[in-house]
């Protein structure tokens, strides 16, 4: 097994959660005294059943309860325990108890929280395991104990070799970094700490999980990987950009990502006869392109959306200091180039994002040009709509003919023929 497995069983916790259930004696009259005198002797006697050894009948009693009992977190917590205590079984059974926690631990899971680190992945655990395990452990992510915990072990799942599981692992870090928002939060309303430290500490964790993304993309070889990483990284840039208070980043890690999704995008983008300079508009080093792998195609739409992003921000907000002014507009350029080029042979996806790039830059231009660099902009963001006016996928036609009878009634545009549009 890889360094970061669990491969023997955490006996201590075991033994906490067998005792526990041993002196578990609940008593459903402190629960709801409203229950009827049968529906409650039902309940009440089953609770013992939870201490069996066979995992069937202590599976069949959580669902009794789950289904037939009380919303009591005194009872999902015994629940939780008494699942948690039978889930180390021959696979088949180990399947059906973890599908069954994982429901639990949705609705309540509090009550699994002092037993994150049984969930922690083995390294002999199946793939159809060890996916349900990193849901669970995404959900149990409910302090920042909690999140450090698992976000240490995603070190390790991202550069798993299963591509399927290294890539929801890698999912699975911007869904922490989005519940640290929340998680924060939550203790700035309810401890001393203050909503301006509160949002500072989600924004580290944000960066932190951003900076290791860049790192894996740069030196993953698989295209599914590396297209996931693209993925992740477009949704906590989203995060981070939406926020309304100033992030410190003194590291410019969101620069680092902005630069990596540019290569990302140019080398999906880019024909093997087209020769295009990545130093002088990407500022990065030869040998990181040549290890660029080209992402699939969902990953490059959610590439070319975080580029349009970043190319309408302005110089004050800007997360790229390195990248401003005219060579930004150089970079823009050669991206709404590269699109306009290979419109026609992408994917849906793709090609719907191109759009909505050209009509952001176009809406940024506003009434006019101002300089011949802009000019350029908007003569190619035009020819990207013109060809989505005409794309043969119905989809992108009628996208392409609804954004450019908006551009032309409120900018206006310098070529554009409303006898295609449908009357």
């Amino acid at each position: 097994a890889g360094p970061g497995f669990r491969d023997d069983v955490n006996e201590k916790t075991s033994n906490e959660a067998f005792g526990i259930l041993r002196n578990n004696d609940i008593d459903l009259d402190d629960e709801d005294g409203d229950l009827d005198e049968d529906h409650k002797l039902l309940l009440q006697s089953s609770l013992p059943l939870l201490r069996s050894r066979n995992s069937a009948v202590v599976l069949a009693t959580c669902s009794l309860h789950y289904h037939c009992g009380i919303a009591s977190i005194k009872i999902r917590s015994a629940l939780g325990k008494a699942l948690v205590r039978i889930h180390r079984d021959r696979r088949e059974i180990q399947y059906i108890v973890l599908v069954s926690i994982r429901t639990l631990v949705r609705e309540c899971p509090s009550a699994f929280t002092p037993f994150l680190r049984d969930f922690f992945i083995k390294g002999m655990d199946p793939t159809f395991t060890r996916l349900i395990k990193l849901d669970i452990l995404v959900s149990l992510c409910l302090d920042p104990e909690a999140i450090d915990s698992v976000l240490t072990e995603l070190r390790t799942y991202v550069r798993h070799t299963d591509t399927t599981f290294a890539c929801a692992a890698v999912e699975a870090v911007g869904r922490i970094a989005e519940l640290a928002s929340v998680v924060y939060d939550r203790r700035s309303q309810t401890s001393d700490l203050d909503v301006s430290s509160a949002t500072t500490e989600s924004n580290t964790i944000a960066l932190t999980c951003l900076f290791g993304l860049v790192t894996l993309s740069e030196y993953s070889s698989t295209k599914e990987v590396t297209g996931k990483c693209a993925e992740t990284m477009q949704r906590i840039l989203s995060q981070l950009w939406a926020s309304e208070a100033p992030i410190e980043d003194p590291s410019s890690v969101q620069e680092q990502a902005v630069k990596r999704m540019l290569l990302l995008v140019a080398r999906a983008l880019r024909d093997e006869s087209d020769d295009v300079d990545e130093e002088e508009w990407a500022s990065h080093q030869v040998s990181l392109h040549m290890r660029t792998v080209r992402i699939p195609d969902v990953a490059l739409a959610h590439a070319l959306w975080t580029l349009s992003e970043w190319f309408i921000q302005s110089c004050g907000t800007s997360v790229t200091s390195n990248l401003r002014g005219k060579r930004k507009d150089r970079v823009r350029n050669e991206i709404l180039r590269m699109v306009s080029k290979s419109f026609t042979s992408v994917h849906t996806q793709v090609k719907l994002q191109a759009i909505h790039m050209a009509s952001k830059i176009l809406l940024m231009h506003g009434s006019g040009p101002a300089s011949s660099s802009a000019a350029a902009e908007c003569s190619a963001a035009e020819f990207i709509l013109s060809l989505a006016r005409i794309d043969v996928v119905q989809d992108v036609r009628d996208r392409g003919r609804f954004e450019s009878n908006l551009l032309h009634q409120a900018v206006g545009l310098s070529h554009f023929d409303s006898s295609i549009l449908p009357s």
